[in-house]
């Protein structure tokens, strides 16, 4: 169910082997089943057929500044956002997102849950480009593998979640100052509207500006008449003595 397109490595290898671009290359593919992981876990060889008896192991290190495409076959039905480690979804402040109590989702756990729940549709290295609903095939654009592991070794090859991890764009919020660059969502009619938040702050300002308002107009030259009357007996009070 998985394929791979070598895109531009494959004219790159018939090049170097001097093979027409008639003749086709052969790959010798392995697919690793690591539970809890949606998909498999890909290794795999290029291959040239010289004649009936004889093969030819083509060196991938020609295409290791290249990229290759594959095809993982896996059945989803939620929006693709969140199995896009390079998506908005997990790297864009502004990202709108609800829970399940209706709450907004921090960006952290956001990816946190990614990474716990298994929710990568590529493997380390490679980035998701799009998801076919029709034929339920995720398409990863990936670096080459140079070479295929030990035979011996197959069974132990896992996904490595800190690698994962780092498909993440890095982020440094300080004092959350990043976070102004949303005041577009902020000032949304929809989003006041609903925003209990947003009256409780106008009533405050507005209770403010009432005091303030008073203030400077009944009770600011009585509170310095006052004070002066204080300091006046203050002073008197320093001379008797």
């Amino acid at each position: 169910m998985t394929t791979i397109d070598l895109g531009l490595c494959e004219n790159i290898l018939k090049d170097f082997y001097n093979i027409s671009y008639n003749s086709s290359l052969y790959l010798l593919i392995f697919e690793i089943i690591e539970e809890g992981m949606k998909i498999n876990k890909i290794e795999y060889e290029v291959y040239h057929i010289l004649d009936e008896n004889n093969i030819s192991l083509l060196n991938l290190t020609l295409c290791q500044n290249e990229r290759i495409e594959i095809s993982n076959y896996i059945n989803i039905n939620d929006r693709i956002d969140k199995y896009n480690s390079s998506n908005g979804y997990y790297n864009d402040l502004c990202y709108p997102t609800t829970s399940n109590y209706g709450t907004d989702i921090y960006l952290k756990d956001r990816r946190k849950e990614f990474i716990d729940n298994n929710l990568t549709l590529c493997e380390e290295n490679c980035d998701l480009i799009n998801y076919d609903y029709i034929y339920k095939k995720a398409k990863c654009s990936c670096e080459i593998k140079i070479n295929l592991p030990l035979l011996s070794l197959i069974g132990e090859i896992k996904f490595d979640k800190e690698k994962l991890k780092k498909n993440f764009v890095d982020i440094n919020n300080i004092a959350n100052i990043k976070f102004l660059k949303c005041y577009k969502i902020v000032f949304k009619k929809e989003n006041i509207i609903l925003n209990y938040g947003f009256y409780i702050m106008n009533f405050i300002i507005v209770l403010f500006l009432i005091c303030l308002f008073l203030f400077y107009c009944k009770y600011y030259y009585s509170f310095f008449d006052k004070v002066k009357q204080f300091v006046s007996r203050l002073s008197k009070k320093k001379q008797s003595i």
